[in-house]
């Protein structure tokens, strides 16, 4: 049996998921303007801090009537750890047989710098987030983007 769980786009707009692009739509509104060094890296860190764990819930969402037997995941690198960590906060066991599948060098340190960024400059990205919550009346409003991936 194969089964698909990643959520198409209709469903990453309805459960919230932003996307880079859409990040940074955000990022470019905000009243005061944020410096094109930080851009890049905050809307790839809003998305590993905001967006990774909404995707990875739903995934988990999709893999509960299936839980009952042994299956193989298959996920970017970038989602290894944390969906163990949340397999593991729900008491689900869970194994990584292979990291870094079909990744040039490039791509190996352009994913390992990005998630190393989110964790180190989290509270830059936090405050981003609350501060384009605020100048968005509370909430965070997707924006159109015909590339959403």
């Amino acid at each position: 049996m194969h089964v698909l769980c990643d959520p198409d786009l209709k469903t990453r707009m309805a459960i919230g998921y932003q996307s880079p692009y859409c990040w940074l739509q955000l990022i470019d509104k905000l009243a005061e303007p944020i410096p094109d060094s930080e851009t890049k890296w905050l809307s790839k860190g809003l998305e590993i801090v905001f967006d990774i764990p909404i995707r990875e819930q739903y995934w988990l969402n999709q893999l509960k009537p299936f839980l009952e037997k042994d299956i193989i995941f298959v996920c970017g690198d970038a989602h290894v750890e944390s969906f163990a960590e949340l397999l593991g906060s729900q008491k689900i066991l869970s194994s990584v047989v292979k990291r870094k599948i079909g990744m040039t060098p490039e791509l190996i340190q352009e994913s390992d710098s990005e998630l190393q960024n989110a964790k180190t400059k989290r509270d830059r990205i936090e405050q981003i987030y609350r501060q384009i919550q605020e100048e968005n009346g509370g909430a965070i409003h997707r924006h159109t983007n015909p590339g959403f991936k």
